[in-house]
């Protein structure tokens, strides 16, 4: 809803924007640093998990990553607008937050960034319930305008499944997750 701007008689001021919602400032504390998600956890303490805990813990990935959408596995995940997402992409400590995220994501499916060696991890090359994560992922970061970074690592996830047939669905929803539509 548009606020009323007083003093406008002929309407030609654009309205104010609306005002972050409580889920914004959640997102916003938890990847700058400062607060943290639904159970107290701090973003430096989920990102020093080792890859055992990441892969069976799954209420972590929406505070890392924040979509428009509710989580269906995590109902108490912030749940922000475009605009939002936009500004935690923009708010250098929440940037910063969320690259420390995809760095430690990329090197637990063995896509570190950096000339390191890329090992594609047997979630990427088989599948799972990583393919959500990753698709959370690239949406966020393109959403967060870290599209040069959704680009790299849809480039490395491309690589890694190939031309398997089998993993064709998910590269699909990955490429729609980076690009917004369907690319060639």
């Amino acid at each position: 809803m548009a606020t009323f701007i007083p003093n406008d008689p002929h309407g030609t001021h654009a309205p104010a924007p609306e005002p972050p919602s409580a889920d914004f400032a959640l997102a916003q504390a938890f990847l700058s640093g400062t607060g943290g998600d639904h159970r107290q956890r701090l973003l430096q303490d989920i990102l020093a998990w080792p890859d055992e805990r990441l892969e069976s813990q799954h209420d972590f990935i929406q505070w890392l990553f924040p979509l428009p959408e509710p989580s269906p596995f995590n109902p108490h995940a912030p749940v922000l607008t475009v605009a939002e997402i936009a500004l935690l992409g923009a708010d250098p400590a929440c940037r910063h937050g969320m690259l420390l995220a995809l760095e430690r994501m990329r090197r637990f499916y063995g896509v570190p960034s950096g000339g390191e060696p890329v090992k594609c991890s047997n979630a990427l090359v088989h599948g799972g319930h990583n393919d959500k994560r990753i698709s959370r992922m690239l949406r966020c970061l393109r959403l967060a305008g870290l599209q040069p970074q959704a680009d790299e690592l849809f480039r490395i996830l491309q690589s890694c499944v190939g031309s398997r047939p089998a993993r064709q669905e998910a590269l699909s929803f990955w490429r729609w997750a980076t690009y917004g539509r369907v690319v060639a």
